[in-house]
């Protein structure tokens, strides 16, 4: 990721399969792509289902990151930045099997 920020490249991070990282790793992500159990992961947080999504996410904007894109199943996309968020609605399909889909939508 610093290297990508230091070419000037925008860099995106899915961490799946997520695992805690330290604070000080997130500071050169321009997209977090997690779902919420990940964005939990990675930020050391425990079950913890009383914390809001946006919260969470505003949890990662503060180590740095500059913008999540929590993936949230057949509820959408929630993004949150700095001085903004907004939801963006799923798709309706019929899902057979959902192996590679946070891949697919962070490479889409």
């Amino acid at each position: 990721m610093e290297l990508g920020r230091e070419a000037g490249a925008t860099t995106v991070l899915n961490a799946a399969p997520a695992q805690p990282l330290p604070s000080d790793r997130l500071h050169a992500v321009d997209v977090l792509t997690p779902n919420a159990v990940e964005l939990r992961t990675l930020l050391g947080v425990k079950a913890a289902p009383d914390v809001p999504e946006v919260e969470l996410c505003r949890s990662a904007l503060e180590l740095g990151v500059r913008s999540v894109v929590l993936t949230r199943g057949q509820r959408g996309v929630l993004v949150v930045e700095a001085d903004r968020k907004y939801e963006v609605p799923a798709l309706k399909v019929d899902a057979v099997d959902t192996t590679g889909a946070g891949d697919a939508f962070t490479a889409v």
